[in-house]
């Protein structure tokens, strides 16, 4: 069967408007690098932290040849899966405690993190470069990807172009320049696990690292396949956009994000939608938002 991925641009207000990736990946290549963490139905945006993941599944740490050391970084992710998924458990059964109190500050935190960013790093760049790779090789003919681009309608088709076109470039020189801060901030943060407790700012600091890798990656792969995207278009967002246009609605509702969760079967659509409109209403990032030309 054809693997597909699907970019969603969807009206969050008149001006303001969220990416949003679902992909279906059905290759073995795909289910063994993909699947392993998001099964083979790989709905955007990552999940904040990631679900647990190995040595296998990060580019520059599977090529470590020491069985040892890949065995002792293997662990220390399961200790930090661990960790998180306790911290989860007791937000709920304890949420006075100090790991219950941490995962629900966290989630405020969380709520905060760039929409543009979540979506970047959710593109599956791997095998987007992988199967392109195979497109030159077999011909147009040959290709097991399809690639979508679903806007409204009363968008012209060259804006939304722009918009991602844009969006993408200027997304990979950012990711690119915090992927290095962070890296070398590595160190410094490592030492502060000599104190007594646990080191949350190393912990942090790898997160925020591994972030920007995925989404800097997600950002090259968009860009150089970024010309075999077919533009179509869905008469719910068309609605939705022509809602917000007439000011029949401020902000797109919540029935209208229920019904694209269960028109296009995208599990995390509402949760991605919900984080960007609460940017853009409750924090004024307008700007971020905003189609760009």
């Amino acid at each position: 069967k054809m693997s597909k991925v699907r970019i969603f641009l969807i009206p969050i207000t008149k001006q303001t408007y969220a990416l949003h990736i679902n992909t279906i990946l059905r290759s073995s290549l795909s289910a063994a690098q993909s699947g392993a963490v998001h099964g083979h139905d790989v709905d955007g945006p990552m999940q904040y932290p990631p679900t647990q993941i190995s040595v296998d599944h990060i580019p520059i740490l599977k090529n470590i040849r020491s069985v040892r050391i890949k065995n002792l970084i293997d662990n220390y992710f399961k200790q930090v899966h661990d960790l998180w998924a306790d911290c989860e458990q007791k937000s709920v059964s304890h949420p006075s405690s100090f790991r219950g109190r941490i995962y629900i500050q966290s989630q405020h935190m969380l709520r905060r993190i760039d929409g543009c960013e979540s979506f970047f790093a959710s593109v599956p760049h791997q095998q987007l470069m992988d199967h392109a790779e195979s497109d030159e090789t077999d011909g147009a003919n040959g290709s097991l990807l399809s690639l979508c681009y679903i806007t409204p309608r009363g968008l012209p088709k060259m804006d939304t172009l722009t918009h991602l076109r844009q969006l993408t470039a200027t997304r990979i020189a950012h990711h690119q320049k915090w992927l290095y801060v962070n890296i070398c901030a590595l160190p410094f943060t490592l030492l502060l696990g000599l104190a007594p407790g646990p080191n949350i700012f190393f912990l942090y600091n790898a997160f925020r690292t591994y972030c920007h890798y995925k989404a800097m990656h997600g950002a090259k792969a968009i860009q150089h396949r970024q010309h075999d995207f077919e533009c179509t278009h869905h008469a719910l967002l068309d609605d939705i956009h022509e809602e917000l246009q007439h000011g029949k609605e401020r902000q797109i509702t919540d029935t209208s994000l229920t019904e694209l969760q269960h028109q296009f079967q995208c599990a995390h659509i509402v949760q991605h939608t919900q984080r960007v409109r609460y940017q853009v209403v409750s924090m004024g990032r307008n700007a971020r938002y905003a189609l760009l030309s």
